[in-house]
């Protein structure tokens, strides 16, 4: 298995494969500028474009440390070092927060780590100057990555302190053309078999170019087959097969394109 393939749903783990995003080549770029600078990076894009397994891939073609944390929503400056001490250096029972600031900076800079937050677009002002605060402390070398949707750039605006810090940017957008079809039949047999025309009709309507909605649609699709017939192969996607499986697609807000 693919070791990326843990990013993908429970349902389609050991059944899809995680291909190689277009926007990886332009990550590990900026990424490596910024891990020799040690400063600020900003991964955004609409939700489901497939910005964290691009991150992913290009962390793990790098040889610094690195360590993802997920931001609850909305935390406290609290919260976010609790949330931070607990990733980087291991449950505490009882810690005092000077104490623990000093020990996770001294963690992320003894091998120059990289340290990502994912679901950025959480951070509240305060938290967001916190971690900036953290990451601007003399001696620090360790590189921060912000990673989110596009709600992102709003929420690192609110702190000036941090969006000052910021020295690289990569805007992750939706599929299209050519790029999509090949990340689509990379992901699974039936992709590969199916009338790109028909597959192109699909995402106009119901997927946008969202890998996201494509592993649901997947979802459905082999759902649908494996009900009719359980020893059945990877099916070719049709006209009736589509229409049938996009009918129990959630409702998506068609995305409004980026100014």
């Amino acid at each position: 298995m693919n070791a990326l393939d843990r990013y993908l749903p429970v349902g389609l783990r050991g059944v899809a494969t995680v291909v190689p995003h277009p926007a990886t080549t332009e990550i590990r770029a900026r990424l490596g500028f910024t891990a020799r600078h040690g400063g600020t990076m900003v991964v955004a894009g609409p939700r489901g474009a497939g910005k964290r397994i691009a991150l992913a891939a290009a962390l793990s073609d790098q040889q610094h440390p690195y360590s993802f944390v997920a931001m609850p929503p909305a935390p406290s400056e609290n919260k976010l070092m609790a949330v931070l001490i607990d990733a980087v250096l291991g449950d505490r029972d009882e810690y005092e927060l000077r104490d623990m600031q000093d020990d996770l900076v001294d963690a992320l800079g003894h091998e120059s780590s990289i340290l990502v937050i994912d679901q950025a677009q959480e951070l509240t002002t305060k938290a967001a100057s916190q971690l900036q605060y953290l990451h601007a402390r003399p001696g620090a070398n360790w590189s921060l990555v912000l990673l989110g949707s596009d709600d992102l750039d709003r929420a690192s605006t609110t702190s000036a302190r941090l969006r000052g810090d910021i020295i690289a940017t990569v805007d992750v957008q939706a599929l299209k053309g050519d790029d999509l079809i090949r990340a689509l039949r990379g992901m699974h047999a039936s992709f590969g078999i199916s009338d790109p025309k028909l597959l192109k009709l699909i995402d106009q309507d119901y997927c946008f170019g969202l890998l996201r909605r494509w592993g649901i649609f997947l979802q459905h699709t082999l759902e649908l087959t494996h009900a009719l017939d359980p020893d059945a192969t990877p099916p070719e996607i049709d006209l009736s097969l589509a229409r049938a499986a996009t009918a129990l697609m959630p409702p998506y807000p068609r995305p409004k394109p980026k100014k």
